[in-house]
């Protein structure tokens, strides 16, 4: 028991180290016994508590294990969301960047938006594909901005924020989603069935079932034309999966096989990309090929040896506190390593979705959308159709899926379809999408929560913001308040510059309203501000007094009893009849003529007998007349000298 209660305080007081990873928890043992967690136990090779799956992680308060999620995935705590340093948190039981970060390269980054600066560390915000935005420079000045990629256009008109750059369809029958896609083929071409169609062939177009993409009706060729899209030397990130350094590739490389690629180009490849994608400072040393043919029994959560080095036959992988984990921009799936989006990769088999075999990269189908997750493909739809992602409705401008079922393509609240442009339109600025206050044209609007509002003291009218109670003011009619007038906000200054929009005398301020006070006890209200003149609250709809208050005198007052101190007589309260209570020395007494009683709380009245038990004249009537005679005696004494 005492060595328990020891390391139970070791538990307390013990250095988290977390490593960069994995963010693994130093919790030092000697046995099983010591690490309290459940699913834990005791390393002997390290002397550490750890949870005994390689995929879990203990959860804030060291009681249990939880399984770590990748971004996307559900989660109970920020720490599952970071096995990999993701800076993703638990966000309404789902792991997720802020609202300003986008996930990419197996990371939360701000992105920057079309035509704002950008460097290597400055990745664009792509959208929902990421060879669509490049960071440009502008000839020999270095500016370098983000903008469309070539063979991508900006799709947006009344848009003016986020990055909606649509690929180009080059041919008759190429794949589209809006009309737009398909302008470059002549002002005859429309997408009809989610393909270029000549107008005059629309009729037989429309006879044909939709196509699903997605079928195997695409040809090989289709799926493997996909715009490469690299930048030319003066362009100062090469992010559309340039070939790394010394990589070479067999010139019959088949993206389903990976029979055709020299063993030693391969490792020369995964030394690569070993070296592009670890964190800055950790040393990489190549493959041992010796090793390598010695332990062919790597997958991903196996024990390794040699920490900073790639885990033998296990591509995309490194070895990190003896264990064998995907790199940045790979997940773990089946116990290998699988390509986010957008990532190099080998072969086909190292992809859940395409190979771009020109940039060796692992990319979605044409015009199909890349999930934020990096790791799914949405296929293209028409708005009318049904949907399963807000990915799917990007093409149509500001449009998300609604989460109804039927679900559909739905405009934002602030957006209305346009069947021409085939896209939602903003009908204002207000509730526009924004990062920063300079996004909000709206004149005394705000950004607030990514979002376009008015700003403080300032109410929404239609696509304006109009001056409410406390919003500066020249003239009354600048008030947009009902029952609000413009005033001075100090009396003594009546210069125009200090001068406010307030309630007018008989209102008082309920959020964006002026409302009438009450004048008695019982009128309607909203608010206990209308309440406040008659010292009540708002209950019900009603101005009434509280249970610890009595109305008299047209005001709610505090209820003070027998021996209770008290600031004035209206205090003191025992029930209808409070005149026999009155504020005495500061404190609620019973009247003169009036006995308390404590038990009843309440004040009796005395009344006064007429005589004594015995029959005979009081003592103090006796007294009282000796008193009176002899006053008389020394007054008559006094005269009698005066005259004589």
């Amino acid at each position: 028991m005492v060595e328990r209660s020891a390391y139970c305080l070791v538990l307390l007081t013990f250095t988290i180290r977390l490593h960069s990873e994995t963010h693994a928890l130093y919790w030092p043992c000697e046995s099983n016994y010591n690490c309290t967690a459940n699913s834990s136990l005791c390393i002997s090779a390290t002397g550490q508590c750890e949870c005994k799956e390689f995929d879990y992680v203990f959860s804030g308060d060291y009681t249990k294990c939880l399984k770590s999620s990748l971004f996307g995935d559900t989660c109970e705590e920020d720490i599952q969301c970071n096995l990999m340093p993701s800076a993703a948190y638990c966000k309404s039981g789902v792991c997720g960047c802020s609202d300003k970060e986008t996930y990419i390269k197996g990371s939360c980054k701000q992105l920057s938006n079309l035509e704002q600066y950008c460097d290597e560390s400055q990745i664009c915000d792509f959208g929902y594909d990421r060879d669509s935005v490049q960071c440009k420079c502008n000839g020999t000045d270095a500016k370098c901005t983000c903008a469309c990629a070539d063979g991508y256009y900006f799709y947006g008109y009344f848009r003016r924020h986020g990055n909606i750059c649509r690929r180009k369809s080059t041919e008759i029958d190429d794949a589209c989603v809006v009309n737009e896609d398909c302008r470059n083929l002549g002002d005859n071409v429309k997408c009809m069935s989610l393909t270029c169609q000549h107008v005059d062939e629309i009729k037989a177009v429309n006879s044909i079932p939709v196509k699903d993409i997605a079928n195997s009706s695409i040809s090989g060729s289709e799926k493997n034309s996909f715009i490469s899209s690299e930048l030319s030397s003066s362009e100062c990130v090469q992010s559309q999966g340039p070939l790394l350094k010394n990589q070479s590739w067999s010139n019959e490389f088949n993206p389903k096989t990976k029979s055709n690629i020299a063993e030693d180009n391969r490792t020369n490849f995964d030394f690569e990309l070993q070296e592009h994608l670890l964190p800055l400072g950790t040393k990489i040393v190549n493959f041992d090929k010796s090793t390598d043919a010695k332990d062919k029994s790597h997958v991903v959560g196996s024990s390794c040896t040699e920490n900073g080095k790639p885990c033998p036959n296990l591509s995309y992988s490194f070895c990190s506190s003896n264990k064998c984990l995907c790199k940045r921009g790979y997940y773990h799936k089946n116990g290998k390593c699988f390509a986010e989006l957008g990532e190099l990769i080998l072969s086909s088999d190292d992809c859940e979705s395409e190979l771009d075999p020109k940039a060796k990269k692992c990319i979605c189908p044409k015009n199909y959308f890349y999930e934020k997750s990096l790791r799914e493909c949405r296929k293209p739809i028409q708005f009318h159709l049904s949907c399963t992602s807000d990915s799917q409705c990007s093409p149509f401008g500001d449009a998300y899926c609604h989460s109804e079922i039927p679900r559909r393509c739905t405009c934002e609240e602030y957006a209305e379809y346009n069947a021409l442009l085939q896209m939602c339109v903003y009908t204002g600025t207000l509730n526009d999408k924004c990062n920063t206050d300079d996004d909000c044209p709206t004149k005394h609007s705000v950004c607030s929560n990514n979002r376009c509002k008015c700003g403080q003291y300032y109410i929404e009218n239609g696509h304006e913001c109009s001056a409410g109670v406390g919003a500066a003011c020249v003239k009354n009619d600048d008030c947009f308040a009902q029952n609000s007038e413009c005033t001075s906000s100090h009396s003594s200054d009546y210069e125009q510059k200090n001068k406010i929009c307030q309630c007018r005398r008989g209102f008082v301020h309920f959020r964006d309203e002026c409302l009438s006070e009450a004048e008695d006890i019982e009128a309607e209200c909203v608010d206990s501000e209308q309440c406040k003149l008659l010292g009540a609250s708002c209950n019900n709809g009603r101005c009434s007094c509280t249970h610890q208050q009595h109305f008299t005198n047209g005001y709610c007052e505090t209820k003070k009893g027998i021996g209770e101190l008290c600031s004035k007589a209206t205090e003191c309260y025992i029930g209808k009849d409070s005149k026999k209570l009155e504020c005495r020395n500061s404190i609620c007494q019973c009247r003169y003529g009036f006995q308390s009683d404590v038990a009843k709380k309440d004040c009796i009245r005395v009344v006064p007998s007429k005589k004594n038990s015995s029959g005979k004249p009081s003592a103090l009537k006796v007294v009282t007349f000796l008193l009176i005679g002899s006053a008389f005696l020394v007054t008559s004494a006094a005269i009698k000298q005066a005259y004589y």
